[in-house]
């Protein structure tokens, strides 16, 4: 299980790393707001075959979400690591403060 958490006020994650280990023994690595070159990733989760790059919106769309991570190429520092990199794009709704919509790519 991962330890992520969202502050529902304020779109962002822990700025913490965290390494986790799963109960298969798999040892996972979450970035909270990893900086890069056009700003700061909302969230990317490393596991040892597959990294996640997450951004996360509250007052727009999942699809404008992923459309953020291709134009300001979040996902690039990646690419070069030998990992498949999936892209996330999240909207959380305000009301139930619960995950609503999401798209990947």
């Amino acid at each position: 299980m991962l330890n992520v958490y969202v502050r529902t006020q304020v779109k962002v994650w822990s700025s913490e790393c965290h390494p986790s280990l799963l109960e298969d023994g798999r040892v996972v690595t979450e970035l909270g707001q990893a900086k890069c070159h056009s700003g700061r990733i909302d969230m990317v989760v490393v596991m040892p075959t597959t990294t996640y790059v997450f951004e996360l919106k509250m007052h727009e769309t999942a699809q404008q979400a992923l459309e953020q991570i291709k134009a300001k190429g979040y996902a690039l520092p990646y690419e070069t690591e030998g990992r498949r990199v999936v892209k996330c794009g999240l909207h959380f709704d305000l009301d139930s403060r619960t995950l609503d919509e999401w798209v990947i790519s």
